[in-house]
Protein backbone atom coordinates (compact mmCIF):
# COMPACT_ATOMS: atom_id res chain seq x y z
CA UNK A 1 0.00 0.00 0.00
CA UNK A 2 2.70 2.48 1.00
CA UNK A 3 5.00 1.66 -2.64
CA UNK A 4 1.61 2.26 -4.33
CA UNK A 5 0.92 5.57 -3.11
CA UNK A 6 5.06 6.79 -2.92
CA UNK A 7 4.44 5.80 -7.33
CA UNK A 8 1.24 7.74 -6.81
CA UNK A 9 3.25 10.72 -5.74
CA UNK A 10 6.05 10.76 -7.90
CA UNK A 11 3.71 10.06 -10.87
CA UNK A 12 1.47 13.39 -9.66
CA UNK A 13 5.23 14.88 -9.19
CA UNK A 14 6.27 14.36 -12.73
CA UNK A 15 2.95 15.08 -13.89
CA UNK A 16 3.09 18.57 -12.25
CA UNK A 17 6.08 18.88 -13.42
CA UNK A 18 5.86 17.84 -17.35
CA UNK A 19 3.26 21.06 -16.98
CA UNK A 20 5.44 23.57 -15.64
CA UNK A 21 8.14 22.86 -17.94
CA UNK A 22 5.35 22.87 -21.33
CA UNK A 23 4.33 26.34 -19.42
CA UNK A 24 7.55 28.18 -18.87
CA UNK A 25 8.55 26.90 -22.83
CA UNK A 26 5.71 29.07 -23.93
CA UNK A 27 6.59 32.84 -24.82
CA UNK A 28 4.27 35.61 -25.66
CA UNK A 29 4.20 37.53 -28.99
CA UNK A 30 6.10 40.59 -29.00
CA UNK A 31 3.22 43.12 -30.14
CA UNK A 32 4.88 45.73 -27.65
CA UNK A 33 7.06 47.68 -29.73
CA UNK A 34 9.75 47.78 -26.86
CA UNK A 35 10.13 44.21 -27.55
CA UNK A 36 9.56 43.91 -31.02
CA UNK A 37 13.05 42.65 -33.15
CA UNK A 38 11.51 44.76 -35.94
CA UNK A 39 11.09 48.11 -33.81
CA UNK A 40 14.51 47.91 -33.07
CA UNK A 41 15.40 47.40 -36.56
CA UNK A 42 13.45 50.24 -37.63
CA UNK A 43 15.06 52.85 -35.05
CA UNK A 44 18.63 51.12 -36.70
CA UNK A 45 17.62 51.96 -40.05
CA UNK A 46 15.61 55.23 -39.03
CA UNK A 47 14.06 57.32 -41.67
CA UNK A 48 11.64 59.99 -40.99
CA UNK A 49 9.04 59.46 -44.17
CA UNK A 50 9.21 55.84 -43.72
CA UNK A 51 8.14 56.35 -40.09
CA UNK A 52 5.08 58.28 -41.38
CA UNK A 53 4.21 56.17 -44.14
CA UNK A 54 4.42 53.34 -41.77
CA UNK A 55 2.11 55.23 -39.32
CA UNK A 56 -0.35 56.10 -42.07
CA UNK A 57 -0.76 52.58 -43.06
CA UNK A 58 -1.50 51.45 -39.03
CA UNK A 59 -4.05 54.13 -39.14
CA UNK A 60 -5.78 53.01 -42.65
CA UNK A 61 -5.71 49.49 -41.25
CA UNK A 62 -7.15 50.27 -37.93
CA UNK A 63 -10.16 52.41 -39.91
CA UNK A 64 -10.85 50.07 -42.06
CA UNK A 65 -10.91 46.99 -39.91
CA UNK A 66 -13.34 49.13 -37.83
CA UNK A 67 -15.41 49.96 -40.38
CA UNK A 68 -15.82 46.48 -41.53
CA UNK A 69 -16.35 45.03 -38.08
CA UNK A 70 -19.13 47.41 -37.18
CA UNK A 71 -20.35 46.46 -40.24
CA UNK A 72 -20.34 42.58 -39.88
CA UNK A 73 -22.12 43.65 -36.38
CA UNK A 74 -24.69 45.25 -38.29
CA UNK A 75 -25.67 42.53 -40.17
CA UNK A 76 -25.54 40.51 -37.32
CA UNK A 77 -27.73 42.06 -35.09
CA UNK A 78 -29.86 42.87 -38.30
CA UNK A 79 -30.24 39.39 -38.60
CA UNK A 80 -31.02 38.29 -35.11
CA UNK A 81 -33.72 41.40 -35.15
CA UNK A 82 -35.46 40.02 -38.39
CA UNK A 83 -35.19 36.51 -36.74
CA UNK A 84 -37.06 37.94 -33.14
CA UNK A 85 -39.82 39.73 -35.60
CA UNK A 86 -40.95 36.86 -37.32
CA UNK A 87 -40.89 34.61 -34.56
CA UNK A 88 -42.56 37.32 -32.54
CA UNK A 89 -45.20 38.02 -35.35
CA UNK A 90 -45.82 34.01 -35.26
CA UNK A 91 -46.26 33.90 -32.01
CA UNK A 92 -48.74 36.85 -32.40
CA UNK A 93 -51.24 35.00 -34.88
CA UNK A 94 -51.41 32.10 -32.20
CA UNK A 95 -51.88 34.17 -28.84
CA UNK A 96 -55.00 36.20 -31.03
CA UNK A 97 -56.54 33.24 -32.24
CA UNK A 98 -56.28 31.75 -28.32
CA UNK A 99 -54.25 29.18 -29.05
CA UNK A 100 -51.63 29.49 -26.37
CA UNK A 101 -50.47 25.70 -26.07
CA UNK A 102 -49.65 25.37 -29.68
CA UNK A 103 -48.32 28.87 -29.77
CA UNK A 104 -45.77 27.65 -26.71
CA UNK A 105 -44.77 24.52 -28.47
CA UNK A 106 -44.00 26.72 -31.80
CA UNK A 107 -41.55 28.73 -29.85
CA UNK A 108 -39.83 25.47 -27.99
CA UNK A 109 -39.49 24.24 -31.17
CA UNK A 110 -38.30 26.94 -33.08
CA UNK A 111 -36.33 27.54 -30.16
CA UNK A 112 -34.62 23.75 -30.76
CA UNK A 113 -34.29 24.23 -33.86
CA UNK A 114 -31.83 26.97 -33.63
CA UNK A 115 -29.74 25.75 -30.89
CA UNK A 116 -29.74 22.69 -32.69
CA UNK A 117 -28.46 24.12 -35.75
CA UNK A 118 -25.74 26.26 -33.90
CA UNK A 119 -24.75 23.18 -32.21
CA UNK A 120 -24.15 21.42 -35.62
CA UNK A 121 -22.13 24.26 -36.83
CA UNK A 122 -19.91 24.49 -33.57
CA UNK A 123 -19.45 20.52 -33.81
CA UNK A 124 -18.09 21.28 -37.19
CA UNK A 125 -15.68 24.47 -36.35
CA UNK A 126 -15.27 23.85 -32.63
CA UNK A 127 -12.67 26.82 -32.81
CA UNK A 128 -15.68 28.74 -33.09
CA UNK A 129 -17.24 27.92 -29.63
CA UNK A 130 -17.33 29.80 -26.22
CA UNK A 131 -17.51 34.01 -26.48
CA UNK A 132 -13.96 33.71 -28.13
CA UNK A 133 -12.54 36.46 -25.55
CA UNK A 134 -10.39 34.20 -23.58
CA UNK A 135 -8.96 32.47 -26.76
CA UNK A 136 -7.67 35.89 -28.04
CA UNK A 137 -5.66 36.86 -24.94
CA UNK A 138 -4.54 33.34 -24.96
CA UNK A 139 -3.52 34.09 -28.67
CA UNK A 140 -2.27 37.15 -27.82
CA UNK A 141 -0.07 35.72 -25.15
CA UNK A 142 1.72 33.26 -26.82
CA UNK A 143 -0.74 30.02 -27.15
CA UNK A 144 -2.01 29.26 -30.77
CA UNK A 145 -5.22 27.19 -30.80
CA UNK A 146 -6.00 25.22 -33.99
CA UNK A 147 -8.04 27.40 -36.71
CA UNK A 148 -8.66 29.81 -34.34
CA UNK A 149 -7.92 32.73 -36.92
CA UNK A 150 -9.09 30.72 -39.84
CA UNK A 151 -12.15 32.02 -42.23
CA UNK A 152 -14.61 29.36 -41.69
CA UNK A 153 -14.32 29.69 -37.84
CA UNK A 154 -15.57 33.42 -38.38
CA UNK A 155 -18.68 32.08 -40.44
CA UNK A 156 -19.60 29.45 -38.07
CA UNK A 157 -18.78 31.75 -34.64
CA UNK A 158 -21.37 34.26 -36.92
CA UNK A 159 -24.18 31.85 -37.33
CA UNK A 160 -23.58 30.55 -33.84
CA UNK A 161 -24.31 34.00 -32.65
CA UNK A 162 -27.38 34.84 -34.81
CA UNK A 163 -28.81 31.09 -33.94
CA UNK A 164 -27.78 31.54 -29.81
CA UNK A 165 -29.70 35.14 -29.98
CA UNK A 166 -32.46 34.32 -31.88
CA UNK A 167 -33.60 31.36 -29.99
CA UNK A 168 -33.65 33.61 -27.04
CA UNK A 169 -30.84 32.42 -25.47
CA UNK A 170 -29.20 34.06 -22.13
CA UNK A 171 -26.29 35.46 -24.64
CA UNK A 172 -25.42 38.30 -26.04
CA UNK A 173 -22.97 38.87 -29.18
CA UNK A 174 -20.72 41.00 -27.20
CA UNK A 175 -18.15 38.63 -26.78
CA UNK A 176 -18.02 37.05 -30.30
CA UNK A 177 -18.06 40.49 -31.56
CA UNK A 178 -14.43 40.61 -30.40
CA UNK A 179 -13.47 37.20 -31.56
CA UNK A 180 -14.89 38.27 -34.93
CA UNK A 181 -13.21 41.25 -34.92
CA UNK A 182 -9.62 39.78 -34.43
CA UNK A 183 -10.23 37.55 -37.26
CA UNK A 184 -11.31 40.07 -39.64
CA UNK A 185 -8.35 42.20 -38.55
CA UNK A 186 -6.03 39.04 -39.70
CA UNK A 187 -7.52 38.52 -42.38
CA UNK A 188 -7.64 42.34 -44.07
CA UNK A 189 -4.18 42.50 -42.86
CA UNK A 190 -3.12 39.12 -44.99
CA UNK A 191 -5.68 40.33 -48.14
CA UNK A 192 -4.07 43.63 -48.39
CA UNK A 193 -0.54 42.27 -47.87
CA UNK A 194 -1.06 40.26 -50.41
CA UNK A 195 -2.35 42.90 -53.09
CA UNK A 196 0.62 44.50 -51.78
CA UNK A 197 2.36 42.38 -52.76
CA UNK A 198 1.04 41.44 -56.17
CA UNK A 199 1.85 45.13 -56.65
CA UNK A 200 5.79 45.15 -55.16
CA UNK A 201 5.39 46.82 -52.59
CA UNK A 202 4.70 44.36 -50.08
CA UNK A 203 7.21 45.59 -47.46
CA UNK A 204 5.40 48.28 -46.63
CA UNK A 205 2.40 46.63 -44.39
CA UNK A 206 5.11 43.44 -43.44
CA UNK A 207 6.31 46.23 -40.77
CA UNK A 208 3.08 45.81 -39.39
CA UNK A 209 3.35 42.17 -38.37
CA UNK A 210 5.33 43.05 -35.34
CA UNK A 211 5.47 38.86 -34.38
CA UNK A 212 8.93 38.09 -36.39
Amino acid sequence: MIGYRMCWIRSQRRMWWLLWETLTLKSSKDYEEINSKQARHDAIVYDKWKTRTKALYRWLMCFLIGVVTAMVYRGINGATEHLGDAKYDLLESYIENGQLAAGYFVNLAIAMALVLFGITIVLMEPAAAGSGIPEVIGYLNGAAPARLMSWTTMVGKIIGVICAVGAGLAVGPEGPTIHIGALLGVGILNFCLWIMNLLGHGHFLASLRNDV
